[in-house]
Formats: structure tokens, C-alpha cells, sequence
């Protein structure tokens, strides 16, 4: 059963203005970008769009994370509707059934899954993904709009860095990388 995850990070503390380029207000100045990380890579977000779409994403953020030193968190937002209570939510996320986790692993792909029970996943997101955070979105790449590319558009609105994975490029049927057909 679904329930609600606190944030896996501390609140920020309180400090002065920002100065344009980075530093508080009576700190020496710096070059643009010097001394501010403009991406926390400490964790490597994978936002649940589709079975295969976020597959995909899992198996490139996997090696990021590898790379990087961190955790592949996976992030389901199931939103509830209005009236309905929010403590005891019916049904599940489909990240928790019809064995999406077992093949996750079954792929060797280690993930820490939280799925977040809220009324609007979109207001939700700066209370589960820290500031500037590495997220990537599974899905197919389509001109009209998609759900995925609803996400990376908010998402890179709120300022995080947001890589889409295209799941055509990267599955297949036994878990290896398909090859390019370029």
C-alpha cells in the first residue's frame, strides 16, 4: 500500500539575497558559476511516465548514478482526487504491482522507489526533488504533447536539469541496449 514519504532531504536554510552571481550579499564577488553547484548529482531522480518509458530511464540513470557516486531514486506521484482521503488511497501505483520492481532488479538495476500520495503532482515536486536535481524522464519521442514532455517542460521551468530517454534507443527485450539504427 501506497503511503505519503517525507522528503529525503533537510529545508534549506535561511540566508541572505543572492547576489547575481552566486554569493551572499558582502561576500567578495566571483566569477559566474564559481563556488554554486548548478546541479546536485548526489541523486539521480527517474519520474515514473510509462513501463517501458521508465525502464528505459533506469537503466541510463543507473550508469549515471554509477558514474556520479549516488542513488537511483524512482519517483511516482499518485495523485488522489478531491474528497477522496489521502491517508487511505485505493488501488496501487504501478511501480508497486504487476511485477515492475522484480524486473527492475531482474536487470540489476539497484533503485529506491517512493511513491508520493498528493493532490497535485505538480505541486508537489519541490517537496520530493531537492533543488537543481538530475532528473530523467522515460517515454517516446512524439511532436504532439505527451505526459513526458509536460514533465521535463515543468520540471525545467523549476530549474532542474531535466535529460529525456528516448525508450526506443534503450530497451529490449533481454535488458542489454538495443543498438542505434543510425
Amino acid at each position: 500500500m501506497a503511503q505519503v514519504v517525507e522528503p529525503p532531504f533537510p529545508a534549506e536554510e535561511t540566508r541572505e539575497p543572492a547576489s547575481e552571481f552566486g554569493g551572499t550579499v558582502g561576500e567578495p564577488s566571483r566569477e559566474p558559476g564559481e563556488g554554486r553547484c548548478l546541479v546536485h548529482p548526489a541523486d539521480v531522480y527517474v519520474l515514473f511516465t510509462s513501463f517501458e518509458g521508465t525502464l528505459a530511464a533506469l537503466r541510463v540513470a543507473s550508469d549515471l548514478a554509477r558514474s556520479l557516486g549516488g542513488a537511483v531514486r524512482l519517483v511516482d506521484f499518485r495523485v488522489i482526487q478531491v474528497g477522496a482521503p489521502v491517508e487511505a488511497p485505493t488501488g496501487r501505483s504501478p511501480i508497486e504491482g504487476d511485477g515492475f520492481l522484480d524486473r527492475v532488479g531482474a536487470e540489476g538495476i539497484d533503485v529506491k522507489a517512493n511513491v508520493y500520495v498528493c493532490r497535485d503532482a505538480w505541486r508537489a515536486v519541490p517537496q520530493v526533488f531537492r533543488d537543481h536535481s538530475l532528473v530523467l524522464i522515460g517515454g517516446r519521442q512524439r511532436w504532439w504533447p505527451t505526459r513526458a514532455g509536460r514533465w521535463r517542460r515543468v520540471l525545467e521551468q523549476r530549474g532542474h536539469l531535466v535529460l529525456f530517454v528516448d525508450q526506443d534507443r534503450h530497451s529490449s527485450a533481454d535488458g542489454r541496449r538495443a543498438s542505434s539504427q543510425d
